[in-house]
């Protein structure tokens, strides 16, 4: 039951299954409470998960479940009360991450828990009373609240923890806090994302620790006997991104470490006796991102067990004879990609007999003996050389156990037969972003290459792949030819590979395919022939392709295809593609013959038509699709849909025909389509439909917004009466709503009724919604508005009336309603009794009205308020004591006033503001945003409206550590200079420059932004045309000379700005190009996710002087403009668009996945913003 809009579980909701059910997952939804009534039959209930709701209470529970694990994360439970969890005796697991937590009283939770999280609440201590009950207690986790300190002695009550996590809080100091009498076994202790500066001698006495990370810190020394008691025991230990500029004297007391993390440090070298007292147990070593120039081999000499070294991202020039000569006998993992190579000793790797993964990719390596490789040639498995200067094929002779090769951007230009006939262990080629013209036959063998699973041969200029190129590979899963300059695909070039899955062909210049191209494959999946150049398409270009099981996505859209060819001769025992879906969206298709769908029909699901140029649909157009379930018709040119048009397709779920030019739909057309769920009919030019057009469907959701429809389709909706539950009429030209007119739709949860010509609303306009949650009246005339309308509405949580000319507030007779937007009204004030009834709200919307002063005395009513907005009223005064009643809020706009004073202690008593929007109000007198938040430590987003135009002491000092995304906006603004930045301290930022006047950032633009460990950088929806160099060079005075991106590791979102292609901008698609692959870092993305990165990444267009040419930024080269080769070339050895795409490709899914999803919330908040 997760991810669906539940704002209620009835009492009876499980009836019938209260003796089965055993686990309940309620995550995602609307619940308010906890539904006790529903859950307290279920006697066997013992996993339940409410994560993500907006539960603000957790009461006591008056019955004793059975429950072991119990999910309550991202809700709005501020307090907890005794007795809370108490009746749960089986309680095992209890998660509360991410709510407003302040207080937890002593005897909250039962003594049976065994993993408890608290995390990412706004504790400002930790709850040492309510802990100490638990003696079972195994992970606590702790992090990101506002622990500044900790707890002297800190009494845990166990002896025993496999996890306390106490990271991503305000720590400045670890000092002594155990008892010297008691031993506590701690096996993971996280301390890092704080502000620690120092460790005072002793700091982790009395515990035996066997991992302790304190990465993203401010260390930059440790003293001697900083970690006095953990000689024996300490194994693991992460310092990485601090300030250490020497190895850590501290260190080698540790006798025991085996794995050592120091990465992002500024540690030059390593002296000899460094490493010594662990030289018998180390075996990971990250020194990454450091300052090194030379390989440290005196230090490592001593050491006898390493097997993992990175040494990535230093400085690094040369590997000399001797540098992992002894002691690089255990190595089986070296890492040096992203130095300054320039020579390799030709018997560097003597000495390395077990080694297995080596990386050497973007270096500036200007020859290679392949000589140096030779003495590894029998143990490597992983070789990654990508972006060499030098020709790389020479080395790979005799490498017959390489599994993964990265041979990337290499400026190859040909490859023999025979280049890789010496690896037969080949799992992963990756050729992607060179200048290959073809693939020659027999470079890919079946009797050589058994194994070989992903050949990436993206970006290239491969204009022909012949027939027999990847003819019968036996364990081919993945073919990417992405980005190339294929023009015509020859019969049979994809053809026998049994466990062959995905196909990329997309992005190249394919206008022809022949016949039976695609054989015999019978376990595809995924074939992408998207923007390419087909003027027409026929299924005979395949020949036995998927099967039952193995059923095919295939990919069509944006080409040039004018022409559905039907096979003529079809025969029903002819085999050509089983396909799940097509989709032939953005194409110019003007007519699909009934006969084309025959090869796909029986098993064709999904069809997407979108955005062609199709007039006209009838009985045959989908006749051949009798089990098609989802149907998309949008952006086409249709403007009537017939009688029977979709009579065969009775599996039809869901059909999508907005932005057509629809003026009539025949009372046939939707008729007895028994499975039609979801109808969408918006922007055509619809003014009636037939009252029994929609007989005989089970319509859930139905779309009629955008058309020209005069009255409400009353009697036509009477059929929908026992399934309708969305109905959007927006956009219309409706007057009225008869009296009883909706009565029969009686099981309606949402009703949108905005921007119509309502100019009133009838006493019983909504007689029968009593299961109405959402109605939007937005953007009608409704002058006259009082409470009768509203009285049957008893479930309606969620009310619109923006934009509606309201001189007052009517009292709502609501008392489920949460949200009420009374935006763009004409009201002055608001009297005593409008809120009486909807004690229940949480989110009230008052901006762009008439308000003269804050209508305190109506606080009292609604005081579980969490978001309020009172921005661009004619408000002069805002007091202390304006907001104090209302302490549950999270969410407050104050943008817009006209104020004369202000109170810079309104904000004090509101603990749990998250969302804070405020102009800069330049008129008025010492206003310091700095004094206002003094006291906002939980503040996570804060939109700053700038009405001066320089932006630099406004912002100082201001925010507090849980700040994650900053937004600067005001079209006075034109000017920001680095010091506006000055004092953030946080970890993580999203920092959005947007709506501004700026045309240019200054240079140094981030030197107040060194200590964010993970930046993102938007600046979209400005006036920039050009940008230095300098404005996105590294602050930190350790890395400022080093070529790097990872500094801003989001990225940089550049659209919508008037960016001048040209010689100054070269660089910067350069920066991109080198931060997709050295910062982005995913391997093997998963194709859809690489096909929606390959878009973004050509979002960002420069237009070239003097013409409407608009060019993609990445897709800059200096020859282009003539540039003088410069340091703007030299930010990316890869100089064409080629290069951007397929790192795509290159990069670890988790983190591609972390990073689409971040873009993807980064780029809706934009989105969000811009339609505020």
């Amino acid at each position: 039951m997760m991810q669906n809009q539940l704002s209620h579980i009835h009492s009876k909701a499980f009836q019938g299954s209260e003796l089965a059910l055993t686990t309940v997952d309620l995550s995602f939804n609307k619940l308010h409470r906890l539904p006790l009534e529903a859950l307290q039959k279920l006697r066997h209930l013992q996993w339940l998960s409410l994560h993500s709701n907006d539960i603000d209470e957790w009461p006591s529970l008056p019955f004793k479940p059975n429950l072991h694990s119990v999910y309550l994360g991202d809700n709005r439970i501020a307090y907890l009360a005794d007795g809370a969890f108490s009746n749960l005796r089986n309680l095992t697991f209890l998660s509360l991450d991410q709510n407003c937590l302040v207080e937890i009283e002593r005897h909250a939770f039962p003594p049976s828990l065994q993993t408890l999280s608290l995390s990412n609440n706004l504790l400002l201590q930790i709850p040492i009373a309510a802990l100490q009950n638990l003696r079972n207690l195994s992970w606590l986790q702790l992090g990101g609240n506002l622990f500044d300190q900790l707890p002297r002695p800190f009494r845990l009550p166990v002896k025993h923890l496999h996890k306390l996590d106490l990271s991503h809080n305000l720590l400045k100091v670890i000092p002594p806090i155990f008892k010297n009498d008691t031993e506590i076994i701690i096996k993971n202790l996280h301390l890092e994302f704080n502000y620690i500066n120092t460790l005072e001698r002793g700091a982790f006495k009395g515990l035996v620790l066997e991992r302790l990370s304190l990465s993203n810190n401010r260390l930059s020394t440790i003293p001697d006997g900083a970690f006095d008691g953990l000689q024996e025991n300490l194994k693991a230990l992460d310092l990485s991104h601090n300030l250490l500029e020497t190895f850590p004297k501290a260190l080698k007391d540790l006798t025991v470490l085996s794995h050592l993390y120091l990465r992002g440090n500024a540690i030059k070298e390593l002296d000899q006796y460094d490493l010594n007292e662990c030289r018998y147990e180390l075996e990971v070593l990250d020194l990454s991102g450091n300052r090194l120039k030379r390989v440290p081999r005196e230090a490592l000499l001593l050491t006898q067990r390493i097997s993992r070294l990175s040494l990535q991202d230093n400085s690094i020039s040369s590997i000399s004879s001797n540098d992992f000569s002894v002691w690089g006998q255990s190595l089986t993992a070296l890492n040096l990609a992203n130095n300054a190579l320039k020579h390799i000793a030709a018997d560097a790797f003597l000495g390395t007999i077990k080694l297995r993964e080596l990386r050497l990719s973007y270096n500036g390596l200007l020859s290679l003996n392949p000589a140096v490789f030779k003495p590894i040639r029998s143990t490597l498995e992983v070789l990654e050389i990508g972006n060499f200067n030098v020709p790389a094929l020479d080395i790979l002779q005799g490498m017959e156990k390489v599994k993964w090769l990265q041979m990337d951007n290499n400026n190859l230009r040909k490859l023999s037969s025979k280049s890789l006939e010496g690896m037969p262990s080949l799992i992963h080629c990756d050729l992607e972003g060179n200048k290959l013209q073809s693939v020659p036959l027999g470079l890919f063998r079946n009797s050589v290459h058994i194994r070989l699973n992903s050949i990436v041969l993206a970006n290239n200029e491969i204009e022909t792949i012949e027939t027999d190129t990847f003819h019968k590979l036996p364990f081919l899963t993945n073919i990417v030819l992405f980005g190339n300059r294929l023009k015509i695909l020859r019969t049979q070039s994809f053809r026998d590979m049994p466990i062959l899955n995905t196909v990329i062909l997309a992005k190249n210049e394919i206008f022809h395919i022949e016949k039976a191209t695609f054989s015999n494959l019978k376990s595809v999946t995924n074939i992408f022939l998207q923007e390419n150049n087909l003027t027409e398409f026929s299924f005979d270009v395949f020949h036995q392709v998927g099967d039952a099981k193995n059923q095919v996505f295939l990919n069509l859209s944006n080409n040039k295809i004018e022409q559905l060819i039907k096979i003529h001769e079809y025969k029903d025992s002819d085999v050509y593609i089983k396909a799940r879906s097509l989709d032939l969206s953005n194409n110019f298709i003007l007519h699909m013959d009934g006969n084309f769908l025959r090869p796909v029909g029986s098993t064709l699901h999904y069809l997407i038509l979108s955005s062609n140029r199709i007039t006209t649909i009838d009985s045959s157009t989908f006749l051949q699709a009798p089990n098609l379930q989802v149907l998309h018709l949008d952006g086409n040119r249709l403007t009537n849909l017939p009688n029977g048009v979709f009579q065969n397709c009775l599996m039809l779920q869901i059909i999508h025909i907005s932005h057509n030019n629809i003026s009539t739909v025949f009372s046939g057309a939707f008729r007895n389509l028994s499975s039609l769920r979801i109808l969408d009919l918006s922007y055509n030019n619809i003014k009636t439909l037939p009252e029994d057009v929609f007989i005989g469907t089970s319509l859930e959701r139905l779309n009629l917004s955008n058309n020209n429809i005069f009255h409400a389709p009353i009697h036509t909706l009477a059929h929908t009466r026992s399934t309708l539950r969305y109905l959007d009429l927006s956009q219309n030209r409706i007057a009225t709503i008869p009296t009883n007119g909706l009565n029969h739709l009686h099981n309606l949860l949402s009703l949108n009724l905005s921007s119509n010509k309502l100019t009133s609303l009838s006493e019983d306009a909504f007689g029968k919604l009593v299961y109405l949650l959402y109605l939007d009246l937005s953007h009608n005339t409704l002058w006259r508005l009082d409470d009768e309308p509203f009285k049957a509405l008893v479930s309606l949580q969620t009310l619109l009336l923006r934009d509606t000319s309201l001189p007052h507030v009517p009292n709502f007779p609501l008392p489920s309603l949460r949200v009420l937007d009374l935006s763009n009204n004409l009201l002055c004030n608001i009297s005593d009794l409008s809120f009486s009834s909807v004690k229940e709200l949480r989110h009230l919307d008052l901006s762009h009205n008439y308000l003269s002063e804050i209508p305190t005395h109506v606080w009292s009513s609604i005081s579980r308020l969490t978001t309020l907005d009172i921005s661009h009223n004619p408000i002069q005064t805002l007091s202390m004591n304006h907001f104090k009643k209302l302490e549950r809020l999270r969410e407050l706009d104050l943008r817009g006033l006209d104020l004369k004073y202000l109170d810079t202690r309104i904000l004090y008593n509101l603990r749990f503001l998250t969302t804070f929007k405020t102009s800069t109000y330049a008129g008025l007198r010492s206003f310091r945003l700095q004094n206002l938040l003094s006291k906002s430590c939980s503040l996570r987003r804060v939109l700053v409206e700038v009405e001066e135009t320089n932006l630099s002491h406004q912002l100082q000092f201001t925010f507090g550590t849980k700040l994650r995304e900053l937004t600067i906006t005001g079209r006075n603004l034109q000017y920001i200079l680095p010091d506006a930045f000055q004092g953030l301290r946080t970890h993580e930022l999203v920092l959005r420059i947007t709506g501004t006047s700026i045309s240019r950032l200054p240079k140094g633009f981030l030197k107040y932004l060194a200590d964010i460990r993970y930046l993102t950088l938007d600046v979209r929806g400005n006036y920039l045309t050009t940008m230095d160099e300098e404005v996105l060079s590294p602050a930190s005075k350790f890395r400022s000379e080093i070529l790097t991106t990872q500094h801003i590791s989001g990225g940089v979102l550049l659209e919508d700005n008037p960016w001048v292609c040209g010689c100054s901008l070269v660089w910067l698609g350069g920066w991109i190009r080198r931060w997709m692959r050295e910062t982005l870092r995913v391997q093997m993305l998963h194709f859809d996710g690489f096909l929606y990165a390959q878009n973004l990444a050509r979002r960002t267009i420069c237009t070239m002087p003097g013409t409407n040419v608009t060019v993609a930024l990445v897709d800059l080269d200096p020859s282009d403009f003539g540039c003088k080769q410069g340091s703007e070339n030299n930010a990316s050895a890869m100089t064409s668009f080629r290069d951007v795409y397929f790192w795509l490709l290159k990069t670890a899914s988790i983190l591609m996945t972390q990073w689409c999803y971040t873009y993807y919330y980064v780029v809706n908040s934009y989105d969000s913003l811009r339609t505020s």
